[in-house]
């Protein structure tokens, strides 16, 4: 995805205020003196954090800086809040958002493999969350987070890959 090229970022690193909000100063400060062009968005920590999300979007829209936003799935409760385990309304809300905020560029779905996530992402359900997120923007990029595992699994790329439009690989466990 041409837009993803060249990603220099961080993700999950959001300095909190003391009532627990993300201190967007503070986490543009530090993107910008380690010279980052992309921050990844986790939804997870606070009920507050999809508020929190809407700010940071607009700021770093003023500072050319690109977002992925991720969220969590079942297998990692408590869900990403407001909209929970409902994937298809997580992908139309951030879509809408990101019709604004062309800095939008990836959601990612963490522990998308994992089996206790199996169940709710079928290849139908993602099929349906692909397409209302490019319903929105088609220049958003849908990245399931895999693991060592499923990288080259045949059945796995067969299954997804017309719904998505690559993957995140945090590691891959050298010793095993």
């Amino acid at each position: 995805v041409p837009r993803l090229a060249g990603t220099l970022g961080d993700y999950d690193a959001e300095p909190r205020t003391a009532k627990f909000r993300v201190d967007i100063p503070r986490l543009m400060a530090a993107i910008d003196a380690a010279h980052m062009n992309t921050y990844d968005f986790l939804i997870w920590h606070a009920k507050t954090d999809w508020d929190d999300f809407h700010d940071f979007v607009r700021e770093a829209r003023k500072n050319n800086l690109k977002v992925w936003v991720t969220l969590c799935p079942p297998s990692e409760p408590p869900p990403s809040a407001p909209f929970g385990l409902d994937y298809l309304r997580w992908a139309d809300e951030i879509g809408k958002l990101s019709e604004e905020n062309d800095n939008i560029v990836a959601v990612v779905i963490d522990d998308f493999w994992s089996a206790e996530n199996r169940q709710l992402f079928t290849p139908q359900y993602v099929a349906r969350l692909s397409a209302i997120l490019y319903r929105h923007n088609p220049k958003l990029a849908l990245l399931p987070t895999i693991y060592w595992e499923t990288i080259g699994d045949p059945q796995f790329i067969k299954n997804y890959g017309p719904w998505i439009d690559g993957i995140v690989f945090p590691y891959a466990d050298l010793k095993s």
